[in-house]
């Protein structure tokens, strides 16, 4: 293991920590180069705009905006990700939100895999598989926020059950899906579920809502008052 992959594993295995993100920046610092000076400054940057307001957050923020382009645009280079993976969402020097399509994530996953400590997917164009796939990652834990986009017919009680039968996704908190088709074992195993006790907002577009059970519905309003279904 590398130096690098030594300090991005320590900063993955604590990621509500700033030590190990501010000790990453000391030693991008001495290895010298623009976009490692760019990054240990946008780390030492964002870790007090994280902590909330300051005295200094104006001065803060412009300089954030400044660096910002000059390491997110390199970022994927400089790390071996392909950059078919989109990564938005910086907070305290590193990506929090990571995007693509299920495939392209499931195939890079070795090149980020303890690199990267980012907490939100967003899957485009996913399908039962994908969620599947997902259910199946150990990595999952660390999702506290999951979108899934997707065309009609692609999403449907496989993929609920994949979801509601996941003890990876027990530290999920926002749930956010368009196009899904329910069914009523699908719904009844994801109101059931012990691993997505946590959610705390829940807010999926799909189809047969008003085909389940007034039992089924009553469940789901109670249960999600943001539920958002048609």
């Amino acid at each position: 293991m590398s130096d690098e992959d030594a300090f991005l594993r320590a900063i993955c295995d604590q990621p509500d920590e700033d030590t190990p993100r501010l000790a990453f920046a000391d030693w991008l610092d001495d290895r010298g180069g623009a976009v490692n000076a760019a990054w240990a400054e946008l780390i030492r940057v964002q870790v007090p705009l994280a902590r909330g307001p300051g005295a200094d957050r104006d001065r803060l923020v412009a300089r954030e905006c400044e660096l910002t382009p000059v390491v997110v645009d390199q970022w994927s280079e400089r790390m071996g990700i392909p950059a078919a993976l989109r990564w938005k969402d910086w907070v305290r020097g590193f990506p929090l939100t990571l995007g693509g399509a299920g495939e392209a994530i499931r195939a890079a996953y070795p090149t980020f895999a303890a690199r990267v400590p980012f907490r939100e997917i967003t899957l485009r164009n996913a399908t039962d598989a994908d969620l599947i796939a997902l259910a199946s990652w150990p990595e999952a834990a660390l999702v506290r926020k999951l979108g899934v986009w997707t065309e009609s017919g692609r999403i449907g009680e496989p993929g609920l059950l994949a979801l509601a039968g996941s003890e990876h996704l027990s530290n999920l908190q926002r749930l956010q899906m368009r196009e899904v088709g329910y069914t009523a074992r699908g719904m009844r195993a994801f109101l059931n579920s012990p691993f997505l006790a946590g959610l705390v907002s829940v807010k999926i577009v799909g189809h047969g809502f008003r085909e389940l059970s007034a039992e089924l519905r009553q469940r789901a309003n109670t249960r999600f008052g943001e539920w958002t279904v048609y």
